[in-house]
């Protein structure tokens, strides 16, 4: 059931349900909390950095997920129906 809820995510925004998507949206579905680069990167253990990032900004771009600071650390969060526009 959540698979198929994470590849209708990605694919309502115009995205191809590409494994590395999939994998990468399914660690936010899972944790539901904002994470680090690092936590992300620990749950999804095979992917390389540039990967991961590409992915993280695609997320980012289709308002998928949104990140902001917080203790000087950039966080990433699942979006909600509940959020505004103002991604950053």
């Amino acid at each position: 059931m959540l698979r198929l809820q994470i590849k209708s995510i990605i694919k309502k925004s115009g995205l191809a349900a590409t494994k590395v998507r999939v994998k990468v949206l399914a660690a936010f579905m899972k944790t539901m909390k904002p994470m680090t680069l690092q936590t992300i990167n620990k749950l999804i253990n095979d992917l390389d950095r540039v990967t991961l990032f590409r992915v993280l900004s695609i997320f980012e771009e289709k308002k998928i997920i949104h990140s902001f600071i917080i203790d000087e650390h950039k966080r990433y969060a699942l979006c909600s129906y509940e959020c505004n526009d103002q991604h950053n």
